[in-house]
């Protein structure tokens, strides 16, 4: 597999493999997920495979997780531009849970440090 240039991994990123579309069909990655507790983000590639799968393994689990529609990007579908897919992949990530932008995303995770401007 090759790496998007600016998204290679670095020093202690941990890379989980995987062999379908939702994050959890990595065991290791399922595992890290119901050790943590935490809440996660999930920005980048692949929103109409990707994302909406990991999304629903997500909520069927009680795992907590927000979408970072602006970091994030899908493929355009059989009668569907790119971007009216992503548009659709929002839509229907918000039946599971949250949609933010950059500043909701900010604040949620650093409250008191920065505020974002458009």
């Amino acid at each position: 597999m090759s790496w998007i240039k600016v998204f290679e991994p670095h020093g202690s990123d941990m890379i989980f493999e995987r062999n379908r579309h939702s994050c959890y069909a990595s065991r290791e990655f399922a595992e890290m997920m119901d050790r943590s507790g935490q809440p996660f983000l999930m920005a980048g590639f692949a929103g109409e495979t990707a994302f909406l799968s990991t999304a629903i393994d997500a909520f069927h689990r009680g795992h907590n997780f927000s979408f970072l529609q602006v970091a994030s990007a899908s493929h355009a579908l059989e009668h569907t531009q790119a971007e009216g897919a992503h548009r659709t992949v929002g839509d229907v990530m918000r039946v599971y849970r949250d949609v933010i932008d950059t500043q909701g995303w900010i604040t949620a995770t650093h409250p008191e440090k920065i505020r974002f401007v458009q």
